[in-house]
């Protein structure tokens, strides 16, 4: 996320169906056997799963160190992406960007390009360019540049998740829950953190605490 922060021209994206992209090697596979039966009075038929199995204790480390050595393995071919998918991806999760809009073109064909080598591909495209959002044939949402709407949608969450916890508890901390909260929407997702605060306090007409150095 700190690096996230930097990038002039950010986007995040999704590996579709990560988990079951990824093969088991047979040797391994009666680890994952599953019983099934449609009947009660029926024998049970033992099924072993080829694929990293969602739920299991193993699943996010074979996931993540397939995606590290795809990475290492196409470096050559892929430096940019390459990269990014060492440092730049949490799980299924690719959170990353450039300085300048070229760059991002090219991160974002190679990401496409190296996941393809090995049957993967990228979904759920976010963005706060339309360029790079136009350049992608699979668009969910972009990110939101209305400062005033995203400040209301969070204020929305809020005070439901303020009425699902308890109206005790809501009163107690609700003001110093908004202000850290407030602070993580400011900095990481919105840039103009004094406007913000000052809007805050106009809509729930309550003081906030100094910023913090």
């Amino acid at each position: 996320m700190t690096r996230f922060r930097k990038h002039k021209y950010a986007f995040t994206t999704d590996i579709q169906m990560m988990f079951r992209q990824i093969l088991i090697d047979p040797a391994q596979r009666y680890l994952l056997r599953v019983m099934w039966k449609t009947r009660a009075n029926e024998e049970p038929v033992i099924y072993r799963l080829k694929t990293v199995t969602y739920g299991t204790t193993s699943d996010p480390f074979l996931a993540i160190q397939t995606l590290k050595q795809l990475a290492m393995d196409e470096a050559s071919r892929f430096p940019l992406a390459s990269k990014v998918a060492l440092q730049d991806v949490y799980m299924d999760d690719v959170v990353s960007g450039a300085q300048n809009l070229d760059t991002a073109h090219q991160l974002q064909c190679q990401l496409q390009n190296m996941l393809e080598t090995c049957g993967m591909k990228l979904h759920k495209w976010n963005s706060n360019s339309k360029e790079l959002l136009n350049s992608s044939t699979d668009q969910e949402h972009s990110f939101s540049t209305n400062a005033e709407s995203a400040i209301k949608s969070f204020l929305k969450c809020y005070f439901k998740l303020g009425r699902d916890v308890g109206a005790a508890i809501a009163a107690r901390f609700h003001v110093a829950v908004l202000e850290n909260m407030v602070k993580v929407v400011a900095v990481v997702i919105l840039p103009d953190y004094q406007s913000i605060r000052e809007r805050v306090q106009f809509y729930l007409h309550v003081e906030t605490t100094p910023d913090l150095k």
